[in-house]
């Protein structure tokens, strides 16, 4: 028997909303912002800002734009698969060529 869709679940591990979301909320904990005053800032409600982060939604890019804007991030902050794309030269893979 199929179970109907649950609203208040996140997306899929490791999904792209997801991964937004978690860097949407560590960064606004980071700068100490609460949901309201992000919400007051971005003009965004508290209540999608929280599905944003809880990976529920996905935001328009216009929306990202601000949000990003007012945590004083680049856009892209939100959309890397990796948090720090510097690659350190101990951690580089190798090409081992015969």
């Amino acid at each position: 028997m199929d179970t109907p869709p649950d609203s208040t679940r996140s997306a899929e591990p490791g999904s792209i909303s997801e991964s937004l979301g978690v860097r949407m909320r560590a960064r606004r904990k980071a700068l100490g912002l609460s949901l309201r005053a992000l919400a007051a800032t971005t003009g965004v409600s508290a209540s999608f800002l929280s599905q944003v982060e809880r990976g529920i939604v996905s935001p328009s890019i216009q929306t990202l734009n601000v949000v990003s804007r007012a945590l004083e991030v680049p856009i892209y902050h939100f959309l890397l698969e990796s948090p720090d794309p510097v690659v350190r030269h101990d951690h580089r893979r190798r090409l081992i060529m015969p």
